[in-house]
């Protein structure tokens, strides 16, 4: 027969706490949503999404406060879908950097083109390969990369996901396009 956890000579409440994971001391993994940093088009989603940036850390947790972050890796996620994409920690000066010009795009202390140069200006690799992979979609059929001009995979010819058919041909007239007949 095969000892479990009720089966030690541990007191009940510690096996209680240990098998609810309510130890007072215990190692987590700790996300922190640092606040918004761009806005930029999502590469999973398609949807011009605001991201923020999320500090990811391994930490110590003392009675479910953290006591020590140790290591620290940073993202920024979409606020629509989730999507994560990964910084180099290189980047963290220009994620701040994107953070305080969002922040003034926000409070209208700068304007759109005065946001646009400045971002630009960023040394922020994260940030333009997430506009160049939101510059295709990947056909779910196939897999290919599909610009993201294109409805349709060029390859074999299946929708791109998440758009919707027009209802009617008054959706038809609205939008611009043509039912094949």
């Amino acid at each position: 027969m095969t000892a479990s956890r009720n089966d030690s000579k541990a007191p009940p409440a510690i096996a209680i706490l240990w098998q609810c994971n309510m130890l007072p001391i215990r190692i987590a993994k700790l996300e922190q949503d640092m606040g918004p940093c761009v806005t930029v088009m999502c590469p999973h989603c398609q949807k011009e999404s605001r991201f923020s940036l999320r500090r990811l850390s391994a930490g110590l947790v003392v009675l479910g406060n953290p006591l020590i972050n140790f290591d620290s890796s940073y993202q920024l996620i979409c606020g629509s879908c989730s999507f994560r994409k990964d910084l180099d920690d290189a980047e963290l000066s220009s994620a701040h950097a994107a953070q305080d010009l969002f922040r003034q795009l926000e409070a209208n202390e700068i304007d759109p083109a005065r946001y646009s140069e400045a971002l630009e200006a960023l040394v922020f690799p994260t940030l333009h390969t997430l506009r160049a992979e939101a510059a295709t979609w990947s056909c779910p059929v196939c897999k290919e990369a599909v610009p993201a001009t294109f409805n349709a995979c060029w390859n074999c010819n299946s929708p791109r996901p998440g758009l919707q058919k027009p209802n009617s041909t008054e959706d038809c007239k609205q939008t611009g396009s043509h039912l094949n007949i």
